[in-house]
């Protein structure tokens, strides 16, 4: 196969495709909560937007409620402290992730890990991966960043 032009079907089949590896792998997990991508040229740059800790603080307040366990005076605090996780404005944070470039074939994108230490995108450094498919450049990037599982 030749070089591809990196046409919008591409690109919206490979968000697609990463965004369908990410649900069944990552979100829920990890305290992966969702991806965002933003496209620049022939590079797609890929975050990660970390859980909230806000379900698990609601789950156990309302486990407090239902046990009886708070008094009039903390349970009115509770309640506000859920009024304001409940509030639209509660900023998610978002951690940069890796950078890939379309190299002409769709199924193989070179890969750039974001270096923290740097704060730039390296793909002459020591992590041990340069290319792959969409969803293997995605793992590859949270083997370091989201599941430490990186050796």
């Amino acid at each position: 196969m030749g070089r591809v032009k990196l046409t919008e079907e591409i690109k919206k089949e490979t968000i697609k495709r990463l965004e369908d590896h990410v649900s069944k792998k990552y979100i829920g997990t990890y305290g992966v909560e969702d991806i965002k991508t933003k496209w620049k040229g022939r590079y797609l740059y890929i975050d990660w937007i970390e859980k909230s800790g806000d379900e698990e603080i609601k789950s156990m307040i309302s486990a407090m409620k239902k046990e009886k366990k708070v008094n009039e005076e903390e349970l009115e605090l509770l309640n506000r402290l859920i009024g304001r996780m409940n509030k639209d404005d509660v900023k998610k944070r978002t951690s940069k992730l890796c950078r890939i470039h379309f190299t002409g074939n769709p199924k193989k994108w070179d890969f750039e890990l974001y270096k923290y230490s740097d704060n730039w995108y390296d793909k002459e450094g020591e992590f041990p991966f340069s290319s792959g498919t969409v969803e293997e450049c995605f793992d590859a990037a949270a083997s370091l960043y989201i599941t430490q599982t990186f050796p």
